[in-house]
């Protein structure tokens, strides 16, 4: 697997195309397409987007979406992330993913994050708050500010 890592990193669509067509239907295989995805995520999130979009049901799983998600949040992007996350179906899933934006989105910009969270229904709202809490928005700085070693 380590080979379709790398190739995974230089062209991820290929790998992920490769994947589906050549891993049988077992966990394994949704594992390493969710990694395929994800890498593709990171280099081309419209084609990768767009590609999802396009696939059967069956394909487009709670995994590839909180893979979008997670994805597009880490690169500042909390409209779009929070909008894939909207798409996982398992709801501690989804208001899982819907914490981890909000925590990131609420250290970057708080007028935002709110308003975006004061647009949830009530009780995903309430899940999402009480989880949060007010320790979680305030740990995101706190890890960007950590010293890279090298």
């Amino acid at each position: 697997m380590m080979l379709i890592n790398l190739w995974a990193n230089m062209d991820a669509e290929a790998a992920l195309t490769w994947r589906l067509e050549n891993l049988g239907e077992n966990e394994e295989r949704g594992d390493a397409v969710a990694q395929s995805y994800s890498q593709w995520m990171t280099q081309d999130s419209e084609s990768a987007e767009a590609w999802l979009d396009q696939q059967p049901a069956e394909l487009r799983t709670d995994a590839l979406y909180q893979q979008a998600a997670n994805r597009l949040q880490w690169s500042d992007n909390y409209e779009d992330a929070a909008a894939w996350a909207n798409r996982i179906e398992e709801q501690e899933s989804r208001e899982s993913t819907y914490r981890q934006i909000y925590n990131r989105w609420n250290g970057a910009d708080e007028a935002e994050a709110q308003k975006w969270l004061e647009g949830l229904d009530a009780e995903t709202r309430e899940a999402v708050e009480t989880e949060a809490g007010p320790q979680a928005a305030e740990a995101v700085p706190l890890l960007e500010e950590q010293p890279v070693l090298e």
